[in-house]
């Protein structure tokens, strides 16, 4: 339901009126993202937006609640605070990852250039399946037709890019001070590995340079993604896979490496050395 009115200008806008949504429902399913039995309700008075209430199901019966207030301020980015609760949360469930969490969280500041997520997440079950076979390919096998180049362009050049360095200036900048804590709740399965881990991870920085404390062990599993053959320096399987090899400092400290990109910014890297050890990792990045 809306009953919305907007006055004043960019420079100084007003809203009034009430945005309400009953019954409603997100799905993302290429990437396993389903939020149902949405409830929420938005009050516009005057200079700000307030999220009186925000509440949701996840399909396993877990919920999300919201609330806060944004300031319909232009000049100063729109500030504002929004903290939310996540209560035995399935936030992602498809077939190649499960992520169940508890936790709160708070989405505070300029929200147009640089605002802060902060808070925790305790993670209460962290599923990652790996497919039997990535795709591989190269993207020179694509027929591509260029239409509509600029003067001066040709394919083979590609298009000018703006670096990090020279949009941060005036561009968007996420603040991280948040903490993932998962005592023994990570699961990776497949091709050829089993392992638990868990651990405590702190991200700090900004999304331009993030800081990490922390991380995660592996409590038990197994590594058998080589399958007995021999490890090539630094060669790359197929588009998605590599393999290396990793020269420590000191005496047995050599280690095979392997670095899996599961498509959707998330990338997966192990390693196991000359000296018994092994450990996996799971990373994501997103550019801003």
């Amino acid at each position: 339901m809306l009953d919305v009115r907007l006055r004043g200008t960019y420079d100084a806008p007003s809203a009034g009126g009430t945005v309400r949504i009953s019954n409603g429902r997100y799905e993302d399913a290429p990437n396993g993202v389903t939020i149902e039995r949405i409830e929420a309700l938005l009050t516009g008075t005057d200079r700000s937006v307030t999220l009186t209430s925000f509440r949701a199901a996840t399909p396993n019966g877990g919920s999300i609640q919201a609330q806060g207030n944004v300031a319909l301020d232009p000049g100063a980015g729109f500030p504002g605070r929004i903290e939310a609760t996540l209560t035995n949360a399935n936030l992602v469930n498809s077939e190649m990852i499960r992520f169940v969490t508890d936790g709160r969280v708070t989405v505070a500041g300029a929200f147009l250039t640089r605002p802060t997520i902060s808070g925790q997440i305790n993670v209460r079950a962290l599923d990652v399946n790996l497919p039997d076979r990535l795709p591989g390919g190269s993207a020179a096998n694509i027929n591509v037709r260029h239409v509509n180049l600029p003067p001066g362009v040709t394919p083979a050049m590609p298009r000018p890019r703006g670096g990090r360095a020279a949009g941060s200036a005036g561009g968007f900048i996420l603040g991280l001070d948040l903490t993932v804590a998962a005592p023994n709740r990570i699961f990776v399965r497949g091709m050829g590995m089993e392992a638990e881990m868990g651990g405590t991870l702190q991200l700090q920085g900004t999304s331009a340079e993030p800081v990490t404390r922390g991380g995660f062990e592996m409590f038990r599993g197994r590594l058998d993604i080589l399958g007995g053959g021999q490890i090539g320096l630094g060669r790359r399987l197929n588009d998605n896979i590599s393999l290396g090899v990793r020269q420590g400092t000191t005496a047995n400290s050599t280690q095979a490496t392997i670095d899996i990109d599961l498509g959707r910014n998330i990338r997966l890297q192990g390693a196991t050395g000359a000296d018994g050890g092994t450990s996996v990792g799971i990373g994501a990045q997103w550019d801003y």
